[in-house]
């Protein structure tokens, strides 16, 4: 036979607690000391924080600032791959995606239609 707790609590006899009520002295000393409680407890007015977004925003700025002045050295021809990554320096200027103006021989020709076979 399965028992549940639900069947056991409701099997439980109730104990009857005597509560007696509090002399009015006691009474009288609770709600003096809460009402103090609450007189020392007043909400401060609130700060406003705002030092997260002004330490990202400074963050930001130093990162665009290195950014701007890496770019411009670089352009410059102040340093370039290799004086920077020294062995490594093939493999970057390898992969370095560069622009270059389109030349008129670059440019091919449309194709429409069908192509000519050339024997």
């Amino acid at each position: 036979m399965n028992k549940q707790i639900e069947d056991l609590v409701r099997e439980a006899a109730l104990l009857e607690l005597p509560t007696d009520p509090l002399p009015p002295q006691r009474q009288e000393r609770i709600k003096l000391m809460t009402m103090k409680k609450i007189k020392n407890e007043q909400p401060q007015p609130a700060k406003h924080r705002r030092r997260p977004v002004t330490i990202l925003v400074a963050v930001t700025a130093a990162l665009a600032l290195l950014c701007g002045t890496a770019l411009a050295a670089y352009e410059l021809k102040l340093f370039t791959f290799s004086q920077l990554f020294r062995d490594q320096a093939s493999i970057i200027e390898e992969a370095a995606v560069t622009y270059a103006p389109p030349s008129e021989e670059d440019i091919a020709p449309a194709c429409f239609g069908r192509r000519s076979e050339k024997t």
